[in-house]
């Protein structure tokens, strides 16, 4: 038997590991929050479908609106967001979140 030993690795990110997905989607949360502040907000003029029975987009209507560029408080408020509405307390997703913490019980996981 020989005894060679595996190569250390040399380097400040010989350490790193890949991050888990919460820090993944407070970047993304954060990036889209900061292209906010320099991307023109803009909207469609919208017309009824009857084929597909919902509003559809007129083509050449672009218009740009008034933007709502995000800060602090709605990047750190947007996960919650996400489950019910914090100023109305109308529920969103809350409902399928529940349903999925409920399901991973009752399996085990």
């Amino acid at each position: 038997m020989s005894n060679q030993s595996v190569p250390e690795k040399k380097g400040w990110f010989a350490n790193l590991k890949f991050p888990s997905a919460y820090t993944i989607l407070f970047i993304l949360i954060a990036v889209v929050a900061a292209l906010s502040w320099v991307v023109p907000a803009g909207q469609y003029d919208r017309t009824m479908n009857e084929e597909l029975g919902q509003q559809v987009p007129v083509s050449g209507t672009y218009q740009q609106v008034e933007s709502n560029p995000q800060g602090i408080v709605d990047v750190l408020l947007a996960p919650i967001d996400g489950f019910y509405n914090h100023q109305t307390y109308e529920a969103a997703a809350i409902d399928v979140s529940l349903f999925i913490l409920i399901i991973g019980g009752f399996l085990g996981w």
